[in-house]
């Protein structure tokens, strides 16, 4: 062997071991940081499950948990399975509805989301969830979804009718 064979085998060596150090150094150094903020989600999420505490607590409780799991882990889906812990325990909750908002967008799952918004609506006519689903869905019809036509027509249906309106006829 060469001492050109032999220099161009180390660099090659040298190349594999620097991508395989590059692949492996940021997912080691994030570990640490994923202990603290997992044993805060932990807590959170026992907190949750408490069946002694009230309902509106244990409901913030899995909101605290999801949202660390959201933006501080990085993890959507896990984010929606507390959120869904907490529409359980008190439904309707405005703050639930816009942290499930954030996490389906963080997660591109936009068809859910769309479904989970109308569902909202549907189920809290009249109360700040129904206000707050239908602003979160007008704004995934004007933003991400890229269909300002719906967004338009949501507008109009749910407007306010003045009294003196007739209704169009068939």
């Amino acid at each position: 062997m060469t001492t050109i064979n032999a220099a161009l085998l180390a660099a090659a060596l040298l190349f594999v071991l620097f991508i395989v150090a590059q692949a492996l150094l940021p997912a080691l150094i994030r570990r640490r940081g994923d202990r603290a903020s997992s044993a805060k989600m932990d807590d959170a999420i026992l907190r949750a499950n408490d069946t002694a505490r009230p309902a509106a607590q244990r409901a913030e409780a899995f909101r605290e948990g999801a949202t660390i799991a959201l933006d501080e882990l990085r993890r959507p889906r896990l984010a929606l399975r507390l959120l869904t812990s907490a529409e359980s325990v008190a439904p309707g909750e405005p703050a639930t509805i816009a942290l499930v908002e954030r996490a389906m967008l963080r997660a591109k799952d936009l068809g859910a989301l769309e479904r989970f918004l109308w569902q909202t609506m549907d189920a809290h006519r009249g109360t700040p969830a129904h206000a707050r689903a239908l602003d979160a869905l007008l704004a995934l019809y004007d933003g991400p979804m890229k269909t300002p036509e719906r967004a338009r027509v949501l507008r109009a249906m749910s407007a306010p009718r003045d009294a003196t309106t007739e209704r169009p006829s068939r």
